[in-house]
């Protein structure tokens, strides 16, 4: 398949700075400009060059069918370069018009919308022609796939809208990552189908709340920050957690259908993926499993290491366990007290500032993890300590900047100023003077089914 061209033009970042330049001209209040800044869709293609491979794959497409959709792609994006460069070019033309407007900002900001506004709407005609022509090239076994690509098509297109942890999943990246064989493909694909249908609605239910019930932009900037639209803002945050909800019922009804290591790995995969914070690999982590996989030690510390590493990871998943629920609980409010932060500020009040428990509970999987460390260190010599993946992060500060049984300054306790997060701080040792020294030179993150939610 032939390279396409980028779909960058720089008249686009042209057109962004007048518009912003015209709400600071005018002095368009604050909601106004948010408002303006939410119409970067209309700067983006429906389509990428990327989503080529989401229309071979989903509809099996033959060579020559391939040829025949890239060609439609190239001409989409022709097309498309031609409309933003004519929307620019009706923008400038009214900037003239300006001046004797500008004690009138909505007068202005109505001038400048509407060429936007014509071309929101011939972008999204333009998206249909290509859906359109790509069908009537099928025969009739694609036609049978058709409903099932429409979802994929839509869920690749819109899974990064997401504010939410857990909201920007997409499980058909996991099960691609994983390539299953077509026999487990196949039996997981009505729990894929189920997640798919449950995941689209949500999304569309998002999309529909985050436009709002306003027919042009003007109405939507207009109706800034009144009580509806703060109530339609609430509102979104909601349409957002049933995303990630939808997503989290995905995942039970994946895993269920799976078995053993395939299991395992797509619950793993699909945490990870979803809730990072919650299921990063610790640092800590990462040392005590570098001492299990070891096998060079004595059986006898092979055996106390791994128990050790047993009874950590029990109180990781515990750990972990209580951070996903604790983001699931209060990353929505916090998306709530912004809105409500934003409603204060108008009314003359005082902000509040959210904290969120979720801090404490990462700052005690930290500590934890500290005191593990630690009774790793005690069961190992300072050398086989030393020589562990991650370990120098973790190594205690020398007064002589030598660390023990090394033959020069370590570069961890001569050159730290900012010591990792959850440690405790290393002391900054004085740079060597060359005058005085001349010759220095395991279990997967959730064993739950699926994630829980409270």
């Amino acid at each position: 398949m032939k390279a396409m061209r980028s779909m960058h033009h720089p008249t686009r970042s042209r057109l962004w700075g007048l518009l912003l330049a015209l709400v600071g001209f005018i002095g368009t209040p604050v909601p106004a400009s948010a408002q303006i800044a939410g119409l970067t869709e209309a700067m983006k293609p429906e389509f990428f060059t990327r989503d080529l491979i989401i229309f071979i794959e989903g509809l099996e497409l033959d060579e020559t069918q391939q040829i025949i959709v890239e060609a439609l792609f190239e001409d989409y994006e022709l097309s498309f370069e031609i409309g933003i460069e004519n929307m620019n070019v009706e923008i400038e033309s009214i900037q003239g018009q300006i001046e004797d407007l500008r004690e009138d900002p909505q007068k202005v900001l109505e001038l400048v919308l509407k060429p936007i506004e014509r071309w929101m709407g011939e972008r999204e005609t333009l998206g249909d022609q290509l859906i359109e022509n790509v069908r009537v090239i099928l025969v009739p076994e694609q036609e049978a796939r058709w409903m099932e690509f429409n979802r994929k098509l839509y869920i690749e297109q819109n899974f990064s809208q997401g504010l939410l942890s857990g909201e920007n999943l997409n499980l058909h990246h996991i099960l691609r990552d994983m390539a299953l064989d077509p026999a487990t493909t196949a039996m997981i694909q009505p729990g894929v189908t189920d997640w798919s249908i449950d995941v689209m609605q949500t999304m569309k239910d998002r999309s529909r709340l985050a436009r709002g019930p306003h027919a042009t932009i003007m109405e939507t900037i207009n109706a800034a920050d009144s009580q509806e639209d703060i109530e339609r803002k609430l509102q979104l945050i909601d349409a957002r957690v049933r995303v990630r909800e939808a997503n989290d019922r995905g995942i039970e009804r994946i895993a269920a259908m799976l078995t053993g290591e395939q299991r395992d790995a797509f619950i793993q995969n699909s945490l990870l993926r979803a809730y990072p914070t919650a299921y990063r690999r610790t640092p800590a982590q990462r040392v005590l499993d570098a001492a299990a996989a070891n096998t060079s030690y004595s059986p006898e510390l092979q055996e106390a290491i791994r128990q050790l590493v047993a009874e950590y990871h029990v109180e990781l998943d515990r750990f972990n366990a209580e951070i996903l629920q604790s983001i699931q609980r209060n990353e929505p409010d916090r998306e709530r007290e912004k809105v409500r932060n934003r409603q204060r500020k108008i009314n003359g009040q005082e902000t509040v500032k959210y904290v969120s428990p979720t801090k404490e509970l990462i700052t005690g999987r930290k500590e934890m993890g500290v005191e593990y460390i630690e009774r790793l260190r005690a069961l190992m010599s300072p050398d086989q300590f030393r020589e562990l993946e991650g370990a120098r992060r973790f190594a205690p500060p020398s007064p002589s900047g030598i660390v023990p049984g090394g033959n020069g300054p370590s570069s961890s306790s001569v050159t730290t100023t900012k010591s990792p997060r959850g440690l405790p701080p290393q002391s900054k040792q004085p740079k060597p003077n060359p005058k005085d020294n001349p010759g220095t030179n395991r279990q997967p993150p959730g064993k739950q089914p699926g994630p829980s939610r409270d």
